[in-house]
């Protein structure tokens, strides 16, 4: 009985999910060449470019609505790898030494530190704090993300970690944040 029941809520489940399709692509999109990072909020997707970011766009903006139209918020690096979103702002890195910053709704992009060596993944604690893996230090760094004005702020080393990559914040309930 119960595996008969099982099995019938995973056809059902399958069905009501629908098929995946693609929303962006280097055929439909010309500002998607080489995507590094993803991050979305409920209105958005942003992307980073891996290639060609100067001509085709470092850091993308494109909507769920498909109707809408693709924008570039930034083409000041030729190679970008993470992206994040905190708040109003939009973060993202390059292959060398910098993370950069700028708001959701464009603008220009700001530096907000040149003190990593390879900065890949970044990630909002949810509060006020942005974490940002450079793999070149081996390390994950931490800056304040609750900004109005997009400026340049100190980075503080968090902890230690060989080769790291990609970032993740997960919350477990009322406890605190682990880190991934």
């Amino acid at each position: 009985q119960s595996s008969s029941s099982s099995s019938s809520s995973s056809s059902s489940s399958s069905s009501s999910m629908g098929k995946l399709s693609t929303i962006f692509s280097r055929r439909t999109t010309a500002a998607v060449d080489g995507p590094g990072g993803l991050a979305s909020d409920n209105f958005h997707i942003f992307w980073t470019n891996k290639h060609l970011g100067v001509e085709v766009g470092s850091l993308v903006r494109g909507s769920f609505d498909l109707n809408a139209s693709v924008t570039v918020l930034a083409k000041n690096t030729v190679k970008s790898y993470g992206v994040c979103i905190a708040m109003n702002n939009v973060f993202y890195t390059n292959n060398e030494q910098s993370l950069f910053a700028v708001k959701k709704t464009g603008g220009n992009a700001s530096e907000i530190s040149n003190q990593f060596e390879k900065p890949r993944g970044c990630a909002w604690d949810g509060d006020g704090t942005l974490y940002v893996a450079d793999r070149g230090q081996g390390s994950v760094f931490s800056l304040a993300s609750n900004m109005h004005a997009l400026t340049k702020t100190s980075i503080c080393k968090a902890f230690e970690m060989e080769d790291a990559f990609g970032m993740a914040v997960l919350h477990a309930g009322c406890s605190r944040p682990s880190y991934t």
